[in-house]
């Protein structure tokens, strides 16, 4: 028997609660995960928001494309991208 569990909203749980739960649950994969996890510790000084943003990103991907369409930002492509919204 094949459990279903939905996962809350971020707004209550908080965006990186909410794409844990995704990966606990099997709703993304080890590779996305882990790809997650690499580029959040290995970008210079992200902040708490920032790694909350882009969880926020990565659930709404997963909640409106599917979870098959989650592709993690490298590092260098992260970094350059908050560098544009760290100067916006």
């Amino acid at each position: 028997m094949q459990q279903t569990v939905t996962v809350a909203p971020a707004e209550r749980c908080g965006a990186l609660a909410s794409l844990f739960v995704r990966y606990v649950t099997g709703q993304i994969g080890e590779s996305t995960w882990a790809s997650f996890s690499h580029c959040v510790d290995g970008i210079r000084r992200v902040s708490r928001e920032e790694r909350e943003a882009l969880a926020a990103f990565l659930n709404d991907v997963s909640s409106e494309l599917g979870p098959e369409m989650v592709r993690v930002p490298g590092i260098e492509e992260a970094e350059e991208v908050l560098q544009h919204v760290r100067h916006a």
